[in-house]
């Protein structure tokens, strides 16, 4: 039954090929410097445990405006350290003309 959906499903796409194979990168660039290695890892430790208090407890506390500040933020901060969150696209996209996102 599945390999039936699957042969469906590439032959539904195969008229969008064609159409949108010209947005795609056909030159090879210079792979870019990445990141340190301790950011992704402290950037995603702080990204997940954001994430686990908000699912835990949820955005709601006693603190300043009914929120909790650490489960509110800790998602955010996690992901500018490690270099993808709101505003690292923001100073990429001012600071290149583009944003690292593509």
């Amino acid at each position: 039954m599945r390999p039936g959906w699957i042969l469906v499903f590439a032959l539904g796409t195969l008229p969008f090929i064609a159409p949108f194979s010209r947005f795609e990168r056909w030159v090879a660039t210079a792979p870019k410097q990445g990141l340190p290695l301790w950011r992704l890892l402290v950037g995603a430790a702080g990204l997940c445990a954001g994430l686990a208090f908000l699912a835990a407890g949820g955005i709601s506390g006693e603190g300043w405006l009914g929120l909790n500040i650490v489960a509110a933020l800790l998602p955010v901060v996690g992901s500018e350290i490690a270099g993808f969150g709101p505003f690292a696209v923001c100073r990429a996209a001012l600071g290149s003309g583009q944003s690292d996102l593509g």
